[in-house]
């Protein structure tokens, strides 16, 4: 990974956060910025993912018939490793969404 150098302003009180963060972590401010912007990059991410797959529902909303399907799959007695997977095939997965 290419690092670049990059000049930012902040607050008074935010670099006094991110100073005492650095002490308590023993990180450098760089390590620290990186990894809280990362975590919010990500955060983004999934919450546009939410916001595609509410729009997708919204769109082609699930039929009773679709939560009937998924709930006869499940086994809640059947062993670890042992549950809905279990003898499924490709075949049998309903095609959702299609009217």
């Amino acid at each position: 990974m290419t690092t670049r150098t990059i000049q930012m302003t902040l607050d008074s009180t935010l670099l006094d956060e991110v100073d005492v963060a650095t002490r308590e972590l023993d990180m450098t401010r760089s390590a620290l910025i990186r990894s809280a912007l990362a975590e919010y990059l990500l955060q983004v991410r999934l919450r546009r993912l939410e916001r595609q797959d509410r729009e997708a529902y919204d769109r082609c909303p699930a039929t009773d018939a679709d939560a009937e399907f998924w709930e006869a799959l499940q086994d809640w007695a059947a062993p670890r490793g042992m549950g809905m997977s279990a003898g499924f095939s490709r075949r049998t997965v309903p095609a959702v969404g299609r009217r």
